[in-house]
């Protein structure tokens, strides 16, 4: 075996400064023959498979390193056999448990031949071991970034620190600025948030770049055009040289402090302004804390009171008094109702109602009371009220009654027994049922209730009472029949007063309408005639070939249009009396579709009467009528025509009695495009107009309009 690698010792011929440099290098090197055998090997390579040199030359690489009898499917040196170039694989070496970076490159013979490769193995088993801890340990921090309860996120600085890029980002931090990490990964921290520069964070980043000592920034408001808030950052420098800031949103504390704030404030002004005197003393009976009210009751301002002793405030007998039980106090956990007597700046007694409550602290030690005094110096013409109102129930004209929660009726004056009679029940017996769910839902929400009822000729408001804290309720009545009889008549002259008004504004509008149309017709109809002729007479003049014929005729065609306008206007300005007869009114609505029955057919419209036939005769002119209904119809046909539907549309006509039995009421509907409600209000008024310019002039409603109204009709 080593006679056949003598030709390549021979060949391959080295110095003793490369012995020696090849024995020293720490890694394992080898050199093998195109048969895997090894030709040399250096120190490091013996001893890690227990030889001398020589004793290695001339055995396989597998067979030594890999304890197998041929090579491994990933062998670099069979790779650099084939490729003629340098290879690296990195192998595991069970048996030892160790990894091992390789590289194999080609040694040619002077023909260009690759007759052998020198092996150079280096052991990465440490190195594979650091990777994986500084892997696991970069795993567990993202993972304590990425479940920590507060934001996070995780820089690399760029531009030598003048910026800093996104290089991770946890949920938490995407909940607080509304982003996606997606989104923010490798982008610039000023991109992102166009505010950190003014918000003060990038001097705290770069600072912390640059000394790698941890930084506080504290509470502050960060703004820019997506988002507001107020945070909290701490800002570290990790090994790897990046930097971490772990940050909170404290915008809900922010408000939640605000809001305490206002609370105490709101409670402040509420303990300040009580009708009620509050004051605190200490074990020793000093005045630690008082409202405005008790200075102001007793004539001093509040600085002036606190400090004092409790009973440099009182009377000779109250002071006694209180030398006497303030000892006690010391053992109980409050004292109620208590007669006391305040000495006011000006001399003047003050008679007050105490309930002293004890304050201790944690270890259950007294350290003082705090107590509310309420001003009773006038209660004896308070009593004689109480009095009075105690006779209020039996006195009252109106029913006054008492039912618990059970809906047992507990008490009812003499002015209430009706009520019970219709109930048919007595006091002691439960109220109807209808009754005991009122008084359960009064009582469940704590808040009074207004129930209108009737009896015999007289309309009852009961007011309903809740008592929670004993579980009845008063039933307080008041008579207010007179009320809703003038609530009724007012309201129906108002609105008859409404109608009226309406009626006339509306007369108004077409009277006005009608003289101005008449002088409009009369000043218009001389020139248009004028014009009409002239432009006739020059047609006649004129070779049929002229260009002016077109626009003489435009003249012409205009002229007839504005001269039928004006027969409409005449028509609308004559107040001829009309001819007044007995009609069924049934009458002139058939006449008037049978003129229009031809057009309403081409536009495929369909007319759904209900007319009964006992409807009351009227008394009108059948013509005008005619003149009516026609207008109406029409409009509605042309309301459906605007809608272009190729199935047309129907139009429904209904009559009735009124509810008063003095009118006939006719009602038109269509399946049309209808009216603005903001224009619905003008439909009445001449010359207004939804339609086209070529659609129509606005009369026709009008007109209809001064018919109706001339047979002492409404129309809306």
């Amino acid at each position: 075996m080593k006679k056949k690698a003598d030709p390549i010792l021979t060949e391959w011929k080295l110095s003793e400064w490369f012995s020696a440099a090849f024995d020293h290098i720490p890694d394992l090197v080898s050199i093998c023959d195109s048969d895997y055998r090894i030709v040399k090997v250096n120190k490091a390579f013996a001893d890690a498979v227990k030889m001398l040199p020589d004793e290695a030359i001339g055995k396989t690489c597998y067979e030594l390193l890999h304890k197998t009898d041929k090579p491994p499917l990933n062998c670099p040196h069979k790779q650099t056999l084939k490729k003629k170039e340098t290879v690296r694989v990195e192998i595991f070496e069970p048996q030892s448990g160790s990894y091992f970076e390789v590289s194999t490159s080609p040694i040619s013979n002077g023909k260009g031949e690759v007759i052998a490769s020198i092996h150079i193995a280096r052991d990465i088993t440490e190195r594979r071991k650091v990777e994986k801890a500084l892997q696991e340990s970069e795993t567990r921090f993202r993972e304590l970034i990425n479940n920590m309860s507060s934001g996070a996120a995780v820089y690399e600085a760029t531009a030598d620190g003048e910026d800093f890029v996104f290089r991770d980002f946890n949920r938490v931090g995407e909940n607080i600025d509304s982003i996606k990490k997606e989104n923010v990964i490798g982008k610039k921290v000023t991109e992102v948030f166009p505010g950190v520069s003014e918000f003060g964070l990038l001097d705290v980043f770069q600072r912390v770049w640059k000394t790698g000592k941890p930084q506080h920034h504290p509470v502050a408001l960060y703004k820019d055009n997506r988002i507001a808030g107020w945070r909290e950052n701490y800002v570290y420098k990790l090994l790897s040289g990046e930097i971490v800031a772990v940050y909170d949103d404290i915008t809900e504390r922010k408000k939640l402090d605000k809001a305490l704030k206002e609370s105490e404030q709101k409670f402040r002004d509420l303990y300040d302004n009580a009708p009620d005197m509050y004051y605190s003393i200490d074990k020793d009976g000093t005045i630690i804390d008082c409202n405005r009210t008790f200075g102001k009751m007793l004539g001093y301002k509040r600085e002036d009171v606190i400090g004092k002793h409790l009973t440099t405030f009182f009377t000779k007998r109250s002071k006694k008094l209180f030398e006497e039980i303030f000892p006690k106090i010391t053992v109980d956990s409050a004292l109620l109702n208590l007669g006391r007597e305040f000495v006011r700046k000006d001399g003047r007694v003050l008679n007050v109602i105490l309930n002293i409550y004890v304050e201790r602290n944690r270890k259950g030690d007294f350290v003082g009371t705090r107590a509310i005094a309420r001003d009773v110096t006038g209660l004896k013409g308070i009593k004689e009220e109480l009095k009075s109102i105690a006779r209020f129930p039996s006195e009252s004209p109106y029913p006054v009654l008492r039912i618990d929660k059970d809906g047992y009726i507990l008490y009812c004056n003499e002015a209430g027994k009706p009520m019970l009679d219709k109930w048919e029940c007595k006091v002691g017996e439960r109220a109807p049922r209808t009754w005991r769910k009122i008084i359960k839902d009064t009582l469940g929400a704590d808040a009074k209730k207004h129930i209108q009822i009737k009896y015999s000729d007289t309309i009852i408001l009961l007011t309903v009472v809740p008592f929670t804290g004993p579980g009845y309720v008063n039933l307080y009545g008041q008579d207010v029949t007179s009320i809703k009889i003038a609530e009724e008549e007012l309201s129906a002259a108002y609105q008859e007063l409404k109608d009226t008004q309406e009626q006339l504004i509306q007369s108004g509008k077409m009277a006005a309408m009608g003289q101005l149309a008449a002088g409009i017709s009369h000043e218009l109809n001389q020139p248009l005639t004028g014009i009409k002729g002239f432009a006739q007479a020059v047609l006649m003049d004129l070779d049929d070939d002229n260009p002016l014929r077109t626009d003489l005729n435009k003249i012409v065609e205009q002229a007839d249009r504005m001269d039928k306008i004006i027969r409409h206007v005449r028509f609308f300005a004559r107040k001829s009396d009309f001819f007044k007869e007995d009609i069924d009114i049934s009458r002139p609505i058939e006449d008037a579709l049978m003129l229009l029955n031809e057009q309403l057919r081409l536009h495929n419209i369909k007319v759904k009467k209900s007319l009964p036939r006992r409807l009351p005769g009227i008394r009108g002119d059948h013509n005008q009528l005619e003149q009516a209904f026609i207008n109406i119809i029409t409009n509605a046909k042309d309301a459906i025509d605007s809608l272009n539907d190729p199935g047309g549309g129907v139009i429904k006509i209904k009559g009735a009695v009124s509810k008063d039995k003095k009118h006939v009421e006719l009602t038109f509907s269509d399946t049309g495009c209808g009216i603005a409600k903001a224009e619905a209000t003008s439909i009445f008024n001449p010359f207004f107009t939804t339609k086209s310019p070529d659609g129509g002039m606005g009369l026709g409603l009008s007109i209809v309009y001064r018919i109706v109204e001339n047979h002492g009709g409404s129309i809306d």
